[in-house]
């Protein structure tokens, strides 16, 4: 059976775009994930806010408190922060998940392959997001940088569906 181009796009997006906008709404909510993550209430969060935001989480995800996320913690639901706060990237991390079946993203922050995660390794994902969300380097990210850099990610994410497609699509009628 062959589905539409734009039946696949479709399904792609509702993955990757409805997290995002998901966060997008509630970032801007007083007492949202955003405000949440904006310790100070000055309208931005500072990487040592964003930095202090994932050892929480990390913390609530550790169920066993031995300072190691297994994979199994992070089915447990930890890794959507059941506990607390999200996070204001939270749609991100949401899109990978369901993209990945957890597995996968469990497998992306396991950089030294032993089964579990460390702060360390946890922390190192987050500053990569940081440094995606600061679209100025100023070391804070406004809500409107936020909002930027999301829409960013969701334009990248269609064009790599777009790019799949075409690739599978090799009688080029717009079907696979």
């Amino acid at each position: 059976m062959k589905f539409p181009f734009f039946v696949l796009t479709a399904a792609g997006l509702a993955l990757a775009g409805g997290a995002i906008v998901h966060v997008s709404a509630h970032a801007h909510e007083k007492g949202g994930r955003f405000a949440a993550m904006d310790q100070n209430s000055d309208g931005k969060v500072s990487a040592e806010e964003f930095t202090k935001a994932h050892a929480e989480r990390f913390a609530r995800m550790d169920a066993d408190k031995d300072g190691k996320v297994t994979a199994e913690e992070m089915k447990q639901g930890r890794w959507h922060g059941r506990g607390g706060p999200h996070g204001m990237h939270h749609g991100m991390h949401k899109g990978m998940h369901h993209g990945m079946h957890g597995k996968g993203m469990f497998e992306t922050l396991d950089a030294d392959k032993d089964g579990a995660l460390s702060l360390d390794e946890f922390r190192a994902k987050a500053d990569k997001m940081f440094a995606k969300l600061d679209l100025n380097a100023d070391g804070k990210v406004t809500s409107e940088e936020h909002d930027k850099a999301h829409a960013a990610m969701k334009e990248r994410k269609q064009a790599r569906i777009a790019e799949r497609f075409a690739k599978m699509d090799t009688d080029k009628d717009s079907a696979i």
